[in-house]
Order: C-alpha cells, then sequence, then structure tokens
C-alpha cells in the first residue's frame, strides 16, 4: 500500500518541446532583465543627468517650469555643452496669460547678449501692446543647437501649454550636432538610427555607455573654442552629404510642427535673415581645386583687387574679379568681392545675385542658406490650415536693406542681430501674432522697448567688446573684411568709453530705475543692473540686486556666483566660499564657480585645497587660462616660484592674449629679480587693453624701477586719467614726480589724492608730509591727526604730528605726540630723540 501510495504521488516529468519554450522565452527575457537591473541600479546610485528640456520644481507650494542646465549633454560632450537660458515660469498658466515659446538657435536666443535679444525684445513689444494682460515669453533658444536638437526641445515644450510658438532656426543645420560639418559626432547619419540612439540615452545605462565611449575612444572636443572648432570642418555646395542634411531639416521641421498641433499651441515660423553684405565668407575653396600655377595666379589677382579696391578703383578691381573667377567660378572670398564692386558701381542687382552665390559657396556654413529658406517656406505652406503662419524675416530685411541685402545695420557679424536687428525680427513676429488674434495694437517704437529693457552705453560697449573679441578669433580672422569690422568696433567701442567712467555709470543707473520700477520681478534686469553697479564701484548696492535675482530665481547658480565675487572683492572669504559651494551644489560642472571656490580658499590660505579647486575648474574646462593663472598665483603666494613661473607659462599657453596672466607672469618675474622679462609682459598686457588701468600701472612701477623715469611719468599719467580714483598710482606718480624734480606738480597729486581719498591714510600722510615741507604748519597738523584717527596703532603720523606741533611751538602737545607714538613702539627711534630733545629745552 505504502508503495502503490508512493507511485500516485511522483510528478509527471516536463514535455520537452514545453521545457524549450520555456527556456527560449528565459533566454530571452534576460537581456532585458539585465538591462533594467542595471537601468535600476544606476538610477539608484544617483548616476547620469535629466534629457529633459523643461524641468519642475516646488518653491513655497507653486510649481514652476526651469531650464536644465545639463539638457545639452545628450548631445555634446558635457565639456563643451551650452546651456539655456535660466526660466523660471509657473506651471499652471494663468487664463489671461499670453504664452509663447521661441525656439532656435543662437541667434534666436539673442546672442551675443540674450538680455537684449529676440525672447526678450518680443515679450516687451506684446506687453506694451496688451497692457491688461500678462505676456510670458520664454526662451527656448540655445547656441550650437540645430534642427535635431529642437524637435526634442519642441516636443518637451508642448507641457508648457503655451498659446505661440516662434521657430527661427537654420543657422547651424550644417555644423551644429549630426550636420555635414560637425566636430559632434557622426556627420548626416541616418535618421532613424539617430533618433533612436538618442533615444536610448534617455536612459541612464545610454548614458553610462556614451561617458565609457568618450573615455576610451574620444575624438571630441574636449573644450568650447566657438567656431574655430569647425576650421578643419568645410563642406563646399557641392559636398553630397548636404542633401541628408536638407532632407533631415525638413523631416524635424514637420515633427516639430506635429509637436506643436498635439500641443494646441500655433506657429509663427520664420526664415532665417544672415548678414551678406558685410561679412564676408569665413571659407572659401577652389571648386575643383586649381593646379599650382594657376592658384598662384588666383591669388595674385586676388591681391590686387583687393588693393585697387582700397583705393576705390573699383572698375579695375572688378576686371581682376572677373579673370580670378574665370579661373575658379565658385570661389566664395572672391564673388563676395565682386558684389562689393558691383554695388560700388551702382550695380545692385549684380550685387545681390554675387553675395547671393558667395553665401551659397561659403565652405564653413555658420549661416542659413537659400535651399533651407526654400524648405522653411515650402513646409509653412503646407501646414498653413493648420494654425502655421510664415513671417519671411529674410526677405523683410532685403526689402529694407541697401542692393536687398542685409548688413551690419541688422547685424553684428555673420548671425548675429544687434538691437536693430532683434527689433525688427520682433516687429514681424508680433504684427503676425497680433493679426492672428485680431488684435489691432500699435507696436511701440524701438526707443520704449530698449528702454524697458534699460539697455545703456555701458551695456552697449559690453556688448560690442564681447562682438570684437569674437572677430578677432578664427575663422573670423580669415574673413577678406575682417579689419575693416574690428575698426568700426573700435571706433564705436572709443565712442562709448567715456560712458564707462564712474560718474558716467551712476547716472546710467536711472534708466535701470526706471524699467525695472515696471518690471520688478525681472531678474535680467535686476542682473542687468547688479553688473552695472559692481562696475561702477558700488559693491553693496550690487550685492543686493544679486540678492534679489538669488530671491527671484532660486536654481539660478549665477546669483551665487556673483555674490561669490562680491564677498571676495570684499575680503570676505568665508562668506565667498559659501556663495561658491552653493553655486555648485546647483550647478556642480561650474569651471567659473570652482574657480572662484578656489580664489576664496586662498585667501584663507587654504592651498590644498584650493590647487583643488582649481584643478577641478580645468578639468571642466581645459583651456581655462583664468584658472591656470590663479593656480600660478597660489603657487607664488607659497613662494613655490619655479611651479608657480610654470603655471603662468601654461595660462599663456592656453591663451597667448590672456590680460592677468601677462600681468601676474610680469609681477611672478619681477619678485623674481628680472625686471627686464618682466617689463615686456606688462607692455604685452597695455597693448591687449590700453584702458587697463591695472596693467598700465604695474608697467609705469617697472619703469620706475628700471630708472626710466619720462616713460613712468607718461604711465603714470596715463593711469591716472583713465581711473582718476586709482589712489596708489596717483601716489607713485606724485613721488616719481618729486624725483624728477617737478616739486609743484607731485604737491597737486598728492592733493588730490587727499581730496579724493580722505579716508586714505596714506593719502593724508603723504599730504601731510607735502605740508609741512612747505611749512604749512596748521594744514600738516591736520592732515596728521586725520591719519592717526585712520590708523590709531601706526607710529608713523605721531612723530610726523609731534614734529609739525613742535614747529609750531606747541611743546606740550608735541610731548603728547611723541609719547603717543612711543605707546605704539618704545623703540621708535625718531619719537624717542624728538622727544629727549624737546625734554633737554628749557
Amino acid at each position: 500500500m505504502g508503495k502503490a501510495s508512493a507511485a500516485k504521488t511522483k510528478t509527471a516529468p516536463m514535455p520537452v518541446m514545453r521545457r524549450r519554450r520555456w527556456l527560449r522565452w528565459v533566454v530571452m527575457a534576460l537581456p532585458f532583465a539585465v538591462v533594467v537591473a542595471v537601468e535600476l541600479l544606476l538610477r539608484w546610485a544617483g548616476f547620469g543627468y535629466p534629457t529633459a528640456f523643461f524641468l519642475t520644481s516646488e518653491v513655497e507650494g507653486q510649481r514652476y517650469w526651469e531650464t536644465n542646465p545639463r539638457f545639452a549633454w545628450r548631445y555634446f560632450p558635457p565639456a563643451v555643452a551650452r546651456t539655456p537660458q535660466p526660466l523660471r515660469l509657473p506651471v499652471s498658466k494663468a487664463p489671461e496669460a499670453l504664452r509663447v515659446v521661441v525656439l532656435g538657435e543662437s541667434a534666436a536666443m539673442g546672442d551675443p547678449e540674450p538680455a537684449y535679444g529676440l525672447p526678450r525684445v518680443l515679450e516687451v513689444m506684446l506687453q506694451e501692446s496688451r497692457p491688461t494682460s500678462k505676456v510670458e515669453v520664454v526662451n527656448a533658444a540655445a547656441t550650437a543647437i540645430n534642427s535635431h536638437v529642437l524637435l526634442d526641445v519642441a516636443r518637451d515644450a508642448r507641457r508648457l501649454k503655451a498659446d505661440y510658438w516662434v521657430i527661427y532656426m537654420g543657422n547651424n543645420e550644417v555644423v551644429g550636432p549630426f550636420g555635414a560639418g560637425t566636430v559632434f559626432g557622426r556627420r548626416a547619419p541616418n535618421l532613424t538610427l539617430l533618433r533612436a540612439a538618442l533615444a536610448f540615452k534617455t536612459l541612464k545605462l545610454g548614458q553610462a555607455m556614451d561617458h565609457l565611449r568618450r573615455q576610451w575612444w574620444g575624438g571630441e572636443p574636449r573644450t568650447w573654442e566657438g567656431m574655430e572648432l569647425f576650421l578643419q570642418h568645410q563642406v563646399p555646395s557641392d559636398d553630397p552629404s548636404l542633401e541628408a542634411v536638407y532632407h533631415h531639416f525638413e523631416q524635424n521641421l514637420r515633427g516639430m510642427l506635429a509637436a506643436a498641433g498635439q500641443a494646441g499651441a500655433q506657429v509663427i515660423l520664420c526664415t532665417v535673415a544672415v548678414n551678406v553684405r558685410d561679412c564676408a565668407p569665413l571659407a572659401s575653396v577652389h571648386r575643383p581645386p586649381l593646379a599650382a600655377e594657376t592658384a598662384r595666379n588666383f591669388d595674385q589677382l586676388l591681391r590686387e583687387a583687393s588693393a585697387a579696391m582700397e583705393q576705390q578703383q573699383y572698375a579695375e578691381a572688378l576686371q581682376k574679379l572677373d579673370a580670378a573667377l574665370a579661373l575658379s567660378p565658385h570661389h566664395a572670398g572672391a564673388l563676395f568681392m565682386r558684389g562689393h564692386c558691383h554695388l560700388a558701381l551702382g550695380n545692385d542687382a549684380r550685387a545681390q545675385a554675387d553675395w547671393a552665390a558667395a553665401l551659397q559657396e561659403d565652405a564653413l556654413r555658420f549661416r542659413t542658406d537659400a535651399r533651407l529658406n526654400q524648405i522653411i517656406r515650402k513646409v509653412a505652406g503646407e501646414w498653413t490650415h493648420r494654425g502655421v503662419t510664415l513671417v519671411d524675416v529674410a526677405e523683410e530685411l532685403a526689402q529694407k536693406s541697401p542692393a536687398r541685402a542685409p548688413g551690419r545695420e541688422y547685424f553684428w557679424e555673420h548671425v548675429h542681430l544687434n538691437d536693430e536687428g532683434n527689433y525688427a525680427v520682433a516687429a514681424a513676429v508680433a504684427a503676425a501674432l497680433l493679426k492672428n488674434q485680431s488684435a489691432t495694437a500699435t507696436l511701440p517704437p524701438k526707443e520704449t522697448v530698449m528702454a524697458r529693457l534699460a539697455l545703456t552705453d555701458y551695456d552697449r560697449h559690453q556688448v560690442a567688446e564681447q562682438v570684437l573679441r569674437r572677430l578677432e578669433q578664427p575663422p573670423f580672422t580669415g574673413q577678406w573684411d575682417n579689419a575693416s569690422q574690428r575698426t568700426r568696433l573700435k571706433q564705436e567701442l572709443d565712442r562709448l568709453r567715456p560712458q564707462l567712467k564712474r560718474d558716467a555709470l551712476k547716472q546710467q543707473a536711472a534708466v535701470y530705475d526706471a524699467a525695472i520700477s515696471r518690471r520688478p520681478s525681472d531678474w535680467v534686469l535686476q542682473a542687468r543692473y547688479a553688473e552695472l553697479l559692481e562696475a561702477a564701484g558700488d559693491l553693496d548696492a550690487a550685492r543686493q540686486r544679486w540678492e534679489t535675482v538669488r530671491q527671484l530665481m532660486p536654481a539660478h547658480s549665477e546669483a551665487h556666483y556673483r555674490l561669490g565675487n562680491i564677498a571676495d572683492k570684499q575680503r570676505q572669504p568665508e562668506t565667498a566660499e559659501r556663495h561658491f559651494r552653493e553655486a555648485l551644489r546647483l550647478r556642480p560642472e561650474s569651471a567659473e564657480a570652482w574657480n572662484g571656490l578656489g580664489l576664496s580658499l586662498m585667501s584663507q590660505q587654504r592651498w590644498n585645497e584650493a590647487e583643488a579647486a582649481f584643478r577641478q575648474a580645468l578639468h571642466w574646462r581645459p583651456r581655462f587660462a583664468a584658472a591656470a593663472v590663479n593656480w600660478a598665483l597660489t603657487l607664488q603666494r607659497q613662494q613655490r616660484m619655479a611651479e608657480a613661473l610654470e603655471r603662468f607659462y601654461f595660462a599663456l599657453a592656453l591663451d597667448p592674449n590672456h590680460l592677468a596672466a601677462h600681468v601676474n607672469l610680469g609681477k611672478c618675474l619681477k619678485q623674481m629679480g628680472r625686471a627686464e622679462a618682466a617689463l615686456a609682459h606688462y607692455r604685452r598686457a597695455v597693448d591687449l587693453q590700453p584702458q587697463d588701468a591695472v596693467a598700465r600701472f604695474n608697467l609705469a612701477n617697472t619703469l620706475a624701477d628700471l630708472r626710466q623715469p619720462e616713460a613712468a611719468l607718461r604711465e603714470y599719467a596715463a593711469v591716472i586719467e583713465s581711473d582718476p580714483d586709482f589712489l596708489e598710482a596717483r601716489l607713485n606718480y606724485a613721488l616719481e614726480l618729486a624725483r624728477a624734480g617737478r616739486e609743484q606738480e607731485a604737491f597737486d597729486q598728492l592733493q588730490q589724492a587727499a581730496q579724493r581719498a580722505p579716508q586714505s591714510y596714506e593719502a593724508r600722510l603723504n599730504y601731510g608730509v607735502a605740508l609741512a615741507r612747505r611749512r604749512q604748519w596748521v594744514e600738516a597738523r591736520d592732515e596728521f591727526a586725520a591719519a592717526a584717527a585712520l590708523r590709531p596703532k601706526d607710529p608713523a603720523p605721531w612723530v610726523n604730528l609731534g614734529m609739525v606741533l613742535g614747529r609750531m611751538n606747541q611743546r606740550q602737545a608735541a610731548r603728547e605726540a611723541f609719547e603717543a607714538a612711543l605707546r605704539l613702539d618704545p623703540n621708535h627711534p625718531t619719537a624717542r630723540q624728538q622727544l629727549e630733545l624737546l625734554q633737554s629745552r628749557p
């Protein structure tokens, strides 16, 4: 019975086919399970970065949209990825609010200064036209991106519930990610595979594999060098890969319009205007390549044509250019030059045709070409019935330009709009948007818009200076008209320079006060005002403005970074350290914040920590010359002079034109007794920035040490002229004048020093000495008394005061002054000698 019972309960074996099917499912599911497990493990460990363009935060129960500073890491190496403009937008849109999203690249973002760019100009324009409604314009544009990236931005923007999208894109289509001339990843890949790869990188596993790929294989830029990165990636107009670029652009554009439709947003789709008249091609190629002798003949003709144009002999130049183009019909530079000859000779149509051809033949394709604008017009026409309105910006600006070719009246350089250009584009967009809403409001004039944005001459100078630095770098330096562009900008900077003086800056502050009274919650206005106040030397007021920015934008690391800088200037290193660490908490990859942290640690003599911070700054930005300079200064202050010298030279290798590197290297060399070598670096610093008072002051000091008095006096005078409140320079100037026997001029400088800096111990003491030498005892007595009050523990003013009082026969007061000096320094020889002499007299 027991055996029979056991036999009945025995389990039957699994059929072979069923077991194989189960094993097959296990084998198929195992890779997926491993992927899920690794993904969950990476998420648990906090690895990776968010990939959405818009993130949410919550402050006091209110939810806000913010831009993701790491959004571009999916498309670029982190060290070169550009960040979107900061944003704080309520998630819940007010019923009466008009919400507009601007999508595009750096031109749409507002480069070189987004504070006065298209999105902000458009917002002011719409708000002035709709004063009873709230207008929110979201800047969803960014530097270096193109339609491959903007498609993902657009899909994410569906969550914002915007009423309108404005699309202004096309400039980076060839050179941006996955374009035919990119330096970031594969060029013009299969679109389906590309989108799959980008989707995979939304996973932490994909990000980990991408990180490992960069670590093992590299091949991508490790630091952002602007447009210079692309010099070796030229794309002539007959490159077959351009067809893929145009196809991808059209598909991505259609995807963006579909996303807008899903979001219920109407679209203002713009063609893109570029500078065709006043921006020579960035790269020209011979197509087909020329034989060596033919190439030499071509170059000679081009030189002769350029010389003739400089002499305004345009007919002769035209002949030379016709001959050159007969040898190389597709040379972009020659076509551009010929266009200017035609313009000068009154043939606008031919000028326009040559400039259009030059744009198409430019082998560094940073500008939207005619084909891309044709695609925009075609797609807009097909989507008109689906809420898309075409604004032909390229055509509108052409109609208002000489020879129907936009130039410097609208652009800073190749594509970036100046204030006139931003106003013109915004006006075209606003007119179309208001028309769609059946509104009849009159658009405000440009002067009103720029007043609302507080565009001052200080800001104009800052922007122009930034553009000039850009034009001084490749590929712009290779342009035929680069010298004339830089000359115009330098003239503009010279015109604006008087507005940088402190008195002028204080007057311009009124512009900001008026703008902020209308828009008190505008964090950009507050930030720009803080920068102006800092330039004016009002650090306390600047700090207050940055505190306001911090309150308005809690997730914006820039406010903490700037507050750290101000604390550092005010010699509050612990406070500076706190702000820099908070900035790094918000944005750990900020090379600027690591550099600031290093400076605050250096001020506290925490040398090892400071060096580690500068090392981090250079990790995140390998060509960050300022961090290398500060690292060198850390070594110099530890008297590790040889290492410091090596770091200074490393900084100059990173940036041969770095002003602070030359100035501080000069100081290091001078400290090592190598004054002649220091002099060369100071001269170079002054050549780089003639208005920099510190560089010129160090040059003057070194000339004085090398016994070159006339040269030193000239430099000191220049320093005082550019910065009348530079006290140390004025005192040294007075000393050098006295050495040269120019006593009255020396006295005048000391008098001005005391008047301009009444709280300066050095100014009052030195002026007192000068007065005493002139036997102006009463005035000298007052200056020494003031100096003693300013520095009560210094015996020098008491000794000088005692000697003056003795001359005035005030023996008791003199005795008390000498006794005060001896209480501070019992071994002071002059005080003891004078006191004994005074006591020996009856």
